[in-house]
Formats: C-alpha cells, structure tokens, sequence
C-alpha cells in the first residue's frame, strides 16, 4: 500500500496543475506571436533592403517605355559595360556655351563636405528665363552646405533643402521653412530607429506635393546622397509630369562592390544603371559635363575596357533641352 500509494501521489505531483498548464500554453501562444512577428519583420527589413538597392523598378520601367516613344534626343542603347561608361566619360561639352563657375571662390579641398568644391557650376545658355515665376531650387543632401545655399542666393533663386535629419533636430528645421527633414525613397514611410529617432522617407512626388510645387520649374537640382542619387534620378523620370527640372547636378556614385561580381552580374548590374541615363536622354536632358572625383586610392576596375581602373565617384551635369523653336530638325537644341 505505501508503495502504490507513494507511486500514485508520484505520477499524481507528475501531472501539471491546472495553472501550469496555462502557463505553459500562455508561452506557447507567446512564442508563436514572436515567431510570426519576427517573420513579418524579417520580410520588411528585407523588403526594404531590396529597395534600397534596386534599379528595376517597375514603375519606372513603365515610364521609361513610355516617355523613350516620342523622344527628343536619339534612343541610348545599351551595348554593355562599355557602353555605360561610354556614355558617362563623354559629355556634349559643345552644347552649354556659357557656365556660371562658383567653384573659384572657394578652393579649399575636404573630402567629408566636397560639396564646398563639387557642383558648383550652373550653365547658362539662353532661353526660357521663366519670367514671373520665382527661381526654384532642390538641394538634396546627407550634409547641410551653407556655402552652396550662398550660390544660389546670388542668382535669387529659393533654395530648398531637403536633408536627412533625424526627430531631434526636426525643431531646428522648423525655424527655417526651407530645410525640410526628409531621405529620398522609392515609396513614403516613416523608420523609427533606436532611441525614438525617426527617419522621414518621401518619395519625389509626395515631396513636390507636400511644398506645393506640382506644376513648377525647378531651375536647379543638385544633389549628393552617397548613392541614394541614383533612386532620386529615377524619380525625376519618373514624375516628369509633375514637375519640371532644367539642370541637374549630382554626386554620381558606383559601389567598390562591383569590382566583385562576375562579367555577366555585372553586364545586368549596368543595364539597370544605364536605363537611368535613358529615361534622362529620353525626356530630353543633354549629359554636359562630368568630373571624376578623387576620393580615396580605391578605384574602379573595368575589365569591359581592357582593365581601365576609374574613380568610384564623378560629379556629373544635365541641362533640358528641346528643339528649335523654328521647327527645324537639325540636331541643335537650346535651353528649356
């Protein structure tokens, strides 16, 4: 009897007690709403990641068939690697007469704000001065540049900055109704990071739309965002009809990491980046200028081009233009 009864009050402690048991499924429940919400984390971090990076946007795509119909300068194509630094090394230097040269008024060289040294050059070609209509200018950046801002003052243009700032200093920037605390991005979201800091991404069009610029011509654009230039150029494209930006000056960057991809990653790597150069060319933008910028000993290797190693970095210049107004079809265009 001791034994059976030792036994029985043995398996009896063995079996769980009612609240064990609900505690035990309470943590069952909680670890599968963790793993389901890992997971969805997961897939956004990963979502975003992809579009942080990715050249293939089928929005674009869309656009780019579309506006390449009625071109106004000739169809680029792309014939490979080659083709894209083609492309890029040989700008129309013939087509701007006349350039408004700020980079003479400071020389001093700093490789954390080249800003003060790059992009500072304005063509200045006859033409459609829009007349009654305030001069308008976007600056894009990951650096604020006050020197930049006292250029386009002296061509009474309005300038507006928009910059990535974080939630801390979103009160700073509301003191000047100009710098506005936004990260160019595909789509429009708000990235909470650690410490309750914020990162405001807008998109192009929800940009124009916020500062009431639909319809507008923006004089200027210059922009150096260490590799987000490539999505905002896109979106110029893309938002075409929305609005209408005459000069372009950008930090044009390549990533090192090409140097590691095989011949045919990087063939369709190029592709991608080479259908932005014809949505521009499409909608009528002439590649004017272009400086190779030193910035470190790292350098592009290009095996396309029998080994030619090349800056990572060039500053690199559009101008809009259109056919004569004579309606002539010579070949020779003039500032829009």
């Amino acid at each position: 009897m001791i034994v059976i009864s030792t036994h029985s009050q043995s398996v009896k402690n063995a079996r769980p007690s009612p609240s064990t048991r609900s505690l035990q499924t309470s943590q069952q429940v909680t670890n599968f709403t963790m793993t389901i919400l890992m997971g969805l984390i997961l897939v956004v971090a990963v979502y975003f990641s992809v579009a942080k990076f990715q050249t293939n946007v089928p929005e674009y795509e869309a656009t780019l068939k579309e506006v390449c119909r009625t071109s106004y300068l000739p169809r680029l194509q792309y014939k490979g690697v080659e083709s894209f630094f083609e492309y890029l090394l040989n700008p129309d230097k013939s087509f701007c007469t006349s350039w408004v040269d700020f980079s003479k008024e400071n020389k001093t060289v700093n490789r954390v704000r080249r800003d003060n040294h790059y992009g500072r050059y304005v063509c200045a070609n006859p033409g459609d001065d829009g007349e009654g209509e305030s001069c308008l200018v976007y600056y894009f950046t990951v650096v604020d540049n006050e020197q930049f801002k006292k250029d386009m003052d002296k061509l009474t243009c309005h300038v507006h900055e928009i910059v990535d700032k974080l939630k801390k200093e979103v009160e700073e920037s509301e003191k000047w109704p100009r710098r506005h605390p936004w990260q160019i991005s595909e789509i429009s979201y708000d990235k909470v990071l650690p410490r309750g800091s914020v990162k405001h991404r807008r998109s192009l069009k929800d940009i124009v739309t916020s500062l009431g610029h639909v319809g507008r011509k923006v004089r200027f654009l210059r922009a150096d965002l260490l590799g987000q230039e490539w999505t905002l150029l896109r979106q110029v494209v893309t938002n075409y009809n929305m609005i209408n930006v005459r000069q372009i000056s950008v930090g044009l960057h390549i990533p090192l990491s090409v140097n590691q991809l095989t011949m045919e990653e990087r063939k369709r790597y190029f592709e991608d980046l080479y259908k932005v150069f014809e949505g521009l060319a499409c909608l009528g933008y002439k590649h004017v200028r272009v400086e190779g910028i030193e910035t470190d000993r790292s350098r592009l290797v290009v095996p396309e081009m029998d080994g030619a190693t090349l800056p990572s970095f060039f500053e690199v210049y559009w101008v809009k233009a259109a056919p004569q107004t004579d309606g002539s079809n010579d070949g020779h265009y003039v500032y829009y």
